[in-house]
């Protein structure tokens, strides 16, 4: 619902649906089925990975750990 960013400094780091809850949750609009992790790799790139978050939501899969500069992206479903 609303960006949600962490400071550099924590000392933990959330986990994406902690990051999604403290954002304001999902909106009634949002495509839940299609949550990307856009994170920053090595040679300056960057590496976009699908979120099971129906998995992590039913215990079947871990939840998964932010790192610094990571970018959650929930899209509104299409209608």
């Amino acid at each position: 619902k609303a960006p949600f960013v962490i400071a550099a400094e924590i000392q933990i780091l959330p986990k994406c649906g902690q990051a999604i809850t403290a954002a304001g949750g999902f909106s009634p609009l949002a495509d839940q089925s299609s949550v990307r992790l856009t994170r920053r790799v090595q040679a300056g790139g960057q590496r976009s990975y699908a979120i099971p978050v129906d998995l992590i939501t039913d215990g079947r899969t871990s939840n998964v750990s932010l790192a610094p500069g990571d970018l959650v992206n929930v899209p509104n479903r299409a209608f």
